[in-house]
């Protein structure tokens, strides 16, 4: 990618209900956090720009799903065309760390050939007590090709870098697969 350029990438946030997406998304955007959150009705859509290191601008449209399981024949039509996604987990909840298998499992089932990103696991809710740990977090993302990063949008803890982390994750594929190709 040259320097000075701006792309628009689409960035789908997956997961179970009440794990935090909604929650993220306003934080991302709005730097603001209501401890109340209406459940998401299909999907939600906001922007937010970040500039990368190698002064590339990407527009990040962020598509907010819905967790409920009667939402999920609506929710495969928002996979085409992302180059990456993102499940949230709640750190204080084992259920949702198990049911990341179940989203990845969607979401390479049904994803755009061209979504270039490795998906990345947001352990969300690190101001609560732990269900699992950092480790087992990692190490389970590791073993099934995905990148993690753990955050609480309460507190604003570790917020500030994921969209840099997830844009400068669909470069290096991107930057990888052309590599390779030449």
């Amino acid at each position: 990618m040259s320097s000075n350029k701006v792309c628009q990438l689409k960035l789908v946030l997956l997961g179970d209900t009440a794990v935090g997406k909604s929650c993220l998304v306003v934080r991302f955007v709005r730097d603001e956090f209501f401890e109340y959150q209406e459940p998401t009705i299909g999907a939600a859509f906001l922007t937010q720009a970040v500039a990368l290191e190698d002064n590339t601008t990407v527009k990040f449209e962020i598509w907010d799903t819905a967790g409920q399981e009667n939402f999920q024949s609506i929710i495969r039509t928002y996979y085409r065309g992302v180059a990456c996604a993102c499940i949230v987990i709640d750190v204080s909840d084992k259920n949702s760390f198990y049911d990341a298998s179940k989203w990845l499992k969607e979401y390479n089932t049904l994803k755009s050939p061209d979504s270039i990103g490795m998906p990345v696991i947001i352990g969300n809710k690190t101001d609560l007590e732990r269900g699992y740990t950092y480790e087992e977090g990692e190490q389970w993302a590791n073993e099934n090709g995905c990148l993690y990063w753990e955050m609480s949008a309460k507190n604003n803890d570790n917020t500030s870098g994921l969209l840099y982390f997830v844009g400068n994750n669909i470069f290096n594929q991107w930057d990888g697969e052309s590599k390779a190709a030449g």
